[in-house]
């Protein structure tokens, strides 16, 4: 009986280790995720707010490069010809940088997050304008990796500067 209780108590510690292991795993993997999906969403509000009328198309295909569903046709409707090119034609400019990004929820394939961007305006007849941007970005995970599905600009709230 004696001789039991040690191979008892190893076949618990290894049960134990088990799924402390399997848990440690998950959580790693969860945390790889969120990562992932900051960056990306980083990467996007850079591509979405930096942007210039020498430089419009390859800029509106890299903004689209990051497009699925309802945002894809956001793009198509806001930069269709006629606006790309009116916006070169003035020599339009818009330089954003990022201040902050947080990954509200991650969820299986879907992940909501949210970011602030100062952003400089600015074309050929008028001096360049601060605004700060509110963005909630709901991305889903595809084969070709995060992708935006619906991006919605909040608000700036009152007393920050905008132009």
């Amino acid at each position: 009986m004696l001789g039991v209780v040690p191979w008892a108590l190893a076949v618990v510690l290894a049960g134990s280790t088990l799924v402390f292991a399997l848990a440690w795993h998950g959580v790693q993997q969860r945390e790889r995720s969120r990562t992932e999906v900051a960056s990306v969403a980083t990467q996007f509000l850079q591509a979405l707010t930096n942007f210039g009328g020498p430089t419009i198309d390859r800029d509106v295909a890299d903004i689209r490069s990051y497009a699925i569903g309802d945002f894809a046709s956001q793009v198509s409707q806001f930069f269709d010809s006629s606006t790309v090119a009116a916006l070169r034609a003035a020599n339009a400019v818009s330089t954003g940088h990022v201040q902050s990004v947080f990954v509200e929820s991650l969820s299986g394939d879907t992940a909501e997050v949210f970011g602030v961007v100062d952003e400089t305006l600015s074309n050929a007849k008028t001096s360049a304008h601060l605004e700060l941007l509110r963005i909630d970005v709901e991305m889903v995970r595809t084969s070709s990796g995060w992708k935006v599905d619906r991006v919605d600009l909040l608000q700036t709230p009152s007393g920050f500067p905008s132009g």
